[in-house]
């Protein structure tokens, strides 16, 4: 079966199957909120049973916020183009003319939605980078006496400039070039976020056959996204390909694919091997 690229508005070769995917990511299933939330809502929430209304409620709501951003884009489009701008200020300038239609002044509602959007990303990217710099260091910390090296790299300072340096130097291409490659790593995260979830079940001696298809098509879509970002990167050798660039996406497209497929393989095994309830 060949799939064709996205109709009218092929956007660098992609393909619907699986870049959609991974694309509408924090409005459907999202990995981060699972690595957040572990050690956040989990703290604030009492009561097993209220962890439906509110992971599920917040999750519907971000799905929410992914439908008006995809209308938001098809209202200012122009003829199958969307105008050049940075996507918070688009989506801020569609917001501002949707409400400028009910009487609201469309500048002072743009400067709102403008500075929401900044405050909703500053305290997203604050949360990564202190997740980010926390598994840096239990990368490398250990039960045992730790050398020199260990006691460097799992320094606080060291690990968060090690985390942040490596974030600006995989941006230094663009976000549409790495957008694939972070979707990809998000989702990844979500389906061993479903496995870890039916280990704990079927331990537990509950059913976990309902979050059996969700992990297996979360896999199938971030294995095929990270195949295909694999591909053109490698298609980019030997003239196109930086290494300093490229070949730092490269390598993080290899290691989540390789991590993602031994964790993937652990927990199915373990599930397999677990006695049915």
């Amino acid at each position: 079966m060949h799939i064709t690229p996205f109709a009218g508005f092929e956007v660098n070769g992609n393909y619907l199957f699986p870049i959609l995917f991974v694309t509408v990511a924090c409005g459907a299933v999202s990995g981060f909120h699972a690595l957040a939330a572990s050690g956040t809502a989990s703290k604030q929430i009492d009561n097993e049973r209220d962890i439906l209304p509110v992971s599920f409620g917040a999750m519907l709501l971000e799905c929410l916020l992914a439908v008006l951003a995809l209308i938001a884009v098809g209202a200012v489009a122009v003829g199958g183009k969307i105008p050049s701008g940075t996507p918070p200020s688009i989506f801020a300038n569609a917001i501002s003319g949707f409400l400028s239609g009910i009487g609201l002044p469309k500048d002072i509602i743009y400067t709102l939605i403008a500075l929401a959007i900044s405050a909703f990303a500053l305290t997203s990217l604050d949360s990564v980078a202190r997740v980010g710099r926390l598994a840096f260091q239990e990368f490398f910390a250990n039960d045992e006496r730790p050398s020199l090296l260990i006691k460097i790299l799992t320094n606080r300072y060291i690990a968060t400039t090690a985390t942040l340096l490596m974030g600006y130097c995989l941006a230094l291409r663009g976000y549409q070039n790495i957008w694939a490659l972070f979707g990809s790593a998000n989702q990844l995260l979500a389906a061993l976020a479903l496995i870890a979830c039916a280990v704990f079940l079927k331990k537990t001696k509950r059913s976990s056959f309902m979050l059996y298809v969700p992990f297996g098509f979360m896999l199938l879509v971030t294995f095929s996204a990270l195949g295909i970002s694999m591909f053109k990167l490698l298609a980019k050798l030997p003239n196109d390909f930086v290494i300093a660039l490229d070949g730092m996406q490269l390598f993080f497209a290899v290691l989540l694919l390789a991590l993602g497929v031994i964790v993937a393989i652990k927990g199915i095994g373990t599930l397999s091997n677990e006695p049915r309830v």
